[in-house]
């Protein structure tokens, strides 16, 4: 017999709707959380409900507040709820939500929370809702991040000056006083009446970044979402690349597709008729997805334009969709007691912040280590603070300025003495570039410079030694290499941010041939297992696509696996880094006029796989001569087709520990097959999470052998 109020969720759907028992296995509370479709379920412990599952059931809002109510009413509190696959815009949380222990709402179109959470997945948002709970409540955020981007001299200082002090006028000849940033100028707290209620103070934080090209390279961490965008254009020199800014814009500043990012384009004429070669219809015909305006000004002249610009600055900062986002309680004051303590020093230790965290305000405190953490990530995202709680180097290195640490890194990049010793500097150079820092704040600083984190600079072959590949001379180094005789195979992108290639470069340094020797600033070649691999990047003849061209000597079976290497971090920058890139992954032709040239006929990999899933066995080459080529053989020219070659590899990757390795085999070699695909996605499911924190370290471990262990059984099964 079901419970009374089991029997009552079911009238609310009414018709043949039922929820059945969830099974016991392995526990009662992960059986119920399992999503099966057309299954509703929930799960008793002796005769009280402690669980729900009701994935895909058309749930929407109302409804979930009728559920919620009888929850109440019965003094039901649920250890374990799925609502994911419905309509839920606003997530009303059910009651005695600190006795919840899982939680699916994944594939609902939810609101009201902080976008930060909601892209953190479902630990995150439940941990945000027992946070609320907890500390009685929530207020709401009237604070946002704005980021002044453009060209070197086109005026974004002068802007950020005009921003903090309205009357100020630059000369018409230029501002001597006024320096070219390089790296960032930071303006905290520029406070002012929220536009759509003057009674409350608005804060925004002002980042302007210098413009040139060395800085290109951490536009990643530091061009995020939730920020108004300010691109500054000097309207005489008619040099900013428009495309540029707005493809890095369009590609860092947005979370999700669905997104619009806010962009004001500033003309600055200074002093001068405008002959702006910016077309504003164009680009938001090119751009739905941005909120485009433009304003015109003479920062040197006191009138409508100029005196008005701050408040269609403050304006625009007023809507930004996630102004008004309600936060626990108790993070505002914390927030607070953090900047007082930055005054005092740039960073403090882990041990220092969890103190912040647990003192008592109003009867109630911050004192568990996973909601420290939570915090922690919240503001590391929202730019308030940096903290790399993965590394653990840093994790015990809480940076309340990000002012002092960005300033650190491009004091290395901009100086004179790295730059004609073509990106080299030793560890004992920091003493003289940091003079400020203590020893233990230069490790600290350097660790944050390498692979994994900013990925700025690696070591090199000699001890102590490192270099910037930014920096590196553009001249490629004289080796043999015969293109004709190489495997090929190319990234293709429509837009590639500056300094990929660098960020590739740092993380093969470990490979690099003679000794370190051949890698220049657009290019690499590393060596492994007695072949080569040739990187670098171009530009298409034709397209003028940008492109990372591979190409790999050696023993045809060892190079295939060198690629899978060479790919697995390329790929480990899109997904760490640009979430949103586009590319596509192309194949060499190898027809006979193909083979023999150093620029053969390209084939998209998705189109050869659609090709072989589809069953035709023949395409033409495209060359001019439509000569016959096999898919199949296309393939396997650059990956490993026959299953008993690669299971040996993929096992002995499995036993390395190089996962992703392991799973590239499989996704290449077994298109489609669901094993194959549902174990990628776990692993995929596991990297976010680990990126975002959600997930405890003492389960990191269990999660990837689980994967592990999938994988063997998936070979054993073939």
């Amino acid at each position: 017999m079901k419970p009374a109020i089991i029997q009552q969720i079911e009238q609310l759907w009414g018709g043949s709707f039922q929820l059945h028992p969830a099974p016991i296995y392995p526990d009662a509370l992960t059986g119920l959380i399992a999503f099966k479709t057309n299954c509703p379920k929930y799960a008793l412990d002796g005769d009280q409900l402690v669980g729900l599952n009701l994935a895909a059931t058309g749930l929407d809002d109302e409804r979930w507040k009728k559920v919620v109510g009888l929850l109440e009413r019965e003094s039901v509190r649920l250890r374990a709820l799925n609502l994911s696959d419905n309509k839920l815009a606003a997530f009303a949380p059910p009651p005695g939500i600190t006795s919840l222990q899982k939680l699916d709402i994944d594939d609902n179109p939810l609101g009201g929370l902080p976008k930060e959470v909601l892209e953190q997945g479902n630990a995150a948002i439940l941990n945000f809702l027992q946070q609320a709970a907890v500390q009685e409540g929530t207020v709401p955020l009237y604070e946002a991040k704005l980021l002044i981007v453009g060209e070197p001299g086109a005026g974004k200082t002068t802007l950020l000056k005009k921003l903090e002090d309205p009357e100020y006028l630059a000369p018409p000849q230029g501002d001597k006083k006024v320096k070219s940033t390089v790296g960032v100028n930071i303006l905290e707290g520029w406070a002012f009446p929220y536009a759509k209620d003057k009674n409350i103070t608005f804060k925004a934080n002002l980042w302007d970044f210098g413009g040139q090209e060395i800085q290109y390279m951490t536009h990643h961490f530091f061009l995020t979402p939730r920020a108004l965008y300010v691109l500054v254009a000097d309207d005489r020199k008619q040099n900013t690349e428009f495309d540029y800014w707005f493809r890095i814009i369009h590609l860092l500043g947005r979370e999700s597709a669905q997104e619009k990012v806010s962009v004001l384009v500033v003309l600055n004429e200074v002093n001068h008729v405008s002959v702006s070669n910016f077309d504003l219809s164009k680009y938001r015909k090119d751009y739905p997805g941005m909120h485009i305006r433009m304003e015109e000004v003479d920062f040197s002249k006191k009138d409508y334009r100029s005196d008005g610009l701050p408040g269609k600055v403050q304006e625009m900062l007023s809507n930004l969709p996630h102004v008004g986002d309600r936060l626990p309680r108790l993070w505002a004051p914390i927030r607070q007691e953090l900047l007082e303590r930055r005054k005092q020093r740039p960073h403090i230790t882990f041990a220092d912040f969890a103190e912040i965290c647990s003192k008592e305000r109003e009867g109630k405190s911050l004192k568990k280590e996973e909601d420290q953490r939570f915090l922690s990530r919240y503001l590391h995202r929202l730019g308030v603070m940096l903290h790399y709680q993965d590394d653990l180097q840093l994790d015990n290195f809480v940076i309340l300025n990000p002012q002092w640490a960005v300033d650190a890194v491009y004091s290395v990049l901009k100086d004179s003495r790295v730059k004609s010793n073509r990106g080299r500097f030793a560890e004992k150079d920091l003493r003289d570039f940091w003079k400020g820092y203590q020893p233990g704040e230069r490790d600290r600083l350097l660790s944050l410079m390498l692979k994994d984190k900013f990925e700025i600079c690696y070591p090199s072959s000699r001890p102590g030694e490192y270099i910037a590949p930014q920096l590196l001379p553009s001249i490629r180094p004289d080796y043999p290499w015969d293109s004709t005789k190489a495997m090929k195979f190319r990234y293709q992108y429509p837009f590639m941010p500056k300094g990929l290639i660098s960020r590739l470069i740092v993380r093969l340094s470990e490979d690099i041939a003679e000794g370190g020797g051949l890698v220049w600033k657009e290019g690499v070649v590393i060596e492994r297992d007695g072949c080569r691999a040739q990187v670098v990047q171009g530009k298409t003849i034709k397209e003028g696509l940008e492109v990372l061209e591979i190409e790999l000597d050696g023993p045809e079976q060892e190079r295939k696996f060198l690629l899978r290497h060479v790919m697995a971090e390329v790929e480990k920058i899109h997904e760490k880094s640009f979430r949103h890139i586009a590319f596509e992954k192309m194949i060499p032709c190898n027809c006979e006029v193909c083979k023999k040239s150093k620029s053969p006929v390209f084939f998209e990999y998705s189109e050869l796989l659609q090709y072989e899933q589809e069953g035709w066995d023949l395409i033409d080459c495209r060359n001019g001569n439509l000569k016959k080529v096999r898919v199949k053989a296309l393939l396997e020219g650059v990956f490993e087709r026959e299953h008993g070659g690669i299971t040996a590899r993929v096992r002995d990757w499995v036993k390395r520990g190089e996962v992703l390795l392991a799973l590239q085999a499989l996704e290449t070699d077994f298109p489609g097959d669901d094993q194959a695909m549902l174990l990628i996605s776990r692993w995929s499911a596991l990297q976010k999470e680990i990126m975002d924190g959600t997930l405890p370290a003492e389960n990191i471990e269990l999660r990837r052998n689980q994967i592990k262990s999938g994988i063997l059984g998936f070979l054993e099964s073939l």
